[in-house]
């Protein structure tokens, strides 16, 4: 391979790594509106917590949404390029839902969610066994927390994480509402189980 090739790969990469960028923007913006016309998942955050607060998407966003007339849940979109949570063993660009269970009522308005909370959400998929042991059954992951005083001060009380994956690459214009909302709602009756 040339030099000349090797740039040329090196700027095709770079322009899918900013499109991609670009599109995840896109599809966080929808699901905002979405969730604000449906009125039946209000969004908890209209820009994503980052890692350091970073405030352009790079490679992980994080968008929480709490379902009406749940007030111990938030329900967590996860956009991942790099994939790979805990025994996930794929290395593709992933979208992880997940539904965050309390012990006690939230209240957003006195304690809302900020950018700087990112670890609240990102720690208990990430951090398996430190925070929440995961563990996966079949398509699904849950988990319950290891030290419930820790929880209860770093981490809003939480007591229960389930969620699944769907790769990135499956959400289209047309399915984005459904697959992202729909799995919210699977969640949701998984829980009750």
């Amino acid at each position: 391979m040339s030099l000349n090739d090797t740039g040329k790969n090196i700027a095709n990469a770079c322009k899918i790594v900013f499109e991609t960028c670009a599109n995840v923007e896109r599809l966080i913006a929808f699901l905002n509106e979405q969730a604000a016309e449906k009125e039946e998942y209000a969004p908890c955050t209209l820009k994503p917590l980052r890692f350091r607060g970073d405030s352009a998407f790079n490679d992980e966003a994080i968008f929480i949404f709490q379902k009406k007339r749940e007030e111990k849940s938030l329900y967590v979109v996860n956009i991942s390029l790099w994939g790979n949570v805990n025994d996930d063993e794929t290395d593709e660009a992933k979208i992880y839902l997940s539904k965050f269970e309390y012990a006690n009522t939230l209240n957003l308005k006195q304690e809302p969610i900020l950018k700087s909370n990112y670890y609240q959400f990102a720690d208990p998929i990430y951090e398996s066994g430190e925070i929440v042991n995961l563990k996966f059954d079949g398509e699904y992951y849950k988990g319950s927390v290891r030290g419930k005083t820790q929880a209860d001060e770093d981490y809003r009380g939480l007591r229960r994480v389930v969620g699944f994956s769907i790769p990135l690459t499956s959400i289209t214009a047309d399915n984005a509402y459904s697959e992202i909302f729909g799995g919210f709602d699977k969640l949701a009756k998984k829980c009750r189980t």
